[in-house]
């Protein structure tokens, strides 16, 4: 797709063109990690039931593992997701704007997550990992005497790979954008019908 917009453009554009794929590719990567976690928690949870619904025997790591598995799936198969379009969006008022105006929320929405809530997921993330890293502490409530920063690795690099995949959207967006008619046709503009 993209490598079709920029044909015939700058050596600086192929260099882009190249670092969208890499990003995406990584973002593709890390949706596979996400299903290795999904088959490992199917894998712990089905041992737990069947250790304590067949042999009253539960075990005591399942829980804790299962919840930590869940947080990598939701934190590092965050950024597969987006390259997907599988994110939560409401589409009541932008479905109905012209094609240009919705290349435009996009890229302005994608920019205020990325400079707000995705910036300070990874600076916060990050800081809690070193803080765990360097005071080896573990989670006083969990059954794991695992320390903490084994779990918390999860929220910078989750967080790195949205900052990667939204970058990646963004120039996407505005690759659309610009391939799109400076004045949109009458049928491209909102029919307001009402909200069904």
């Amino acid at each position: 797709m993209l490598s079709n917009v920029l044909k015939g453009r700058g050596c600086l554009s192929r260099i882009l063109d190249s670092s969208i794929r890499a990003i995406d590719y990584l973002s593709i990567l890390a949706g596979g990690f996400a299903a290795i976690c999904i088959a490992i928690q199917i894998v712990i949870v089905f041992y737990e039931i069947v250790m304590r619904s067949l042999f009253g025997r539960p075990t005591l790591w399942s829980f804790n593992l299962s919840t930590y598995l869940l947080i990598a799936i939701g934190l590092i198969g965050s950024s597969y997701a987006m390259l997907h379009g599988s994110h939560v969006s409401v589409q009541i008022i932008a479905s109905r704007l012209p094609k240009r105006a919705q290349a435009i929320l996009n890229i302005v929405t994608y920019a205020l997550s990325l400079t707000t809530f995705l910036s300070v997921l990874f600076w916060l993330g990050l800081k809690m990992f070193m803080q765990n890293l360097a005071s080896g502490s573990a989670d006083p409530f969990a059954t794991l005497t695992w320390p903490l920063w084994t779990v918390y690795w999860i929220i910078p690099v989750g967080a790195f790979l949205l900052i990667l995949q939204t970058i990646s959207t963004i120039y996407k967006a505005v690759i659309d954008l610009r391939s799109l008619k400076k004045t949109p046709e009458a049928a491209d503009f909102p029919r307001f019908k009402g909200i069904v």
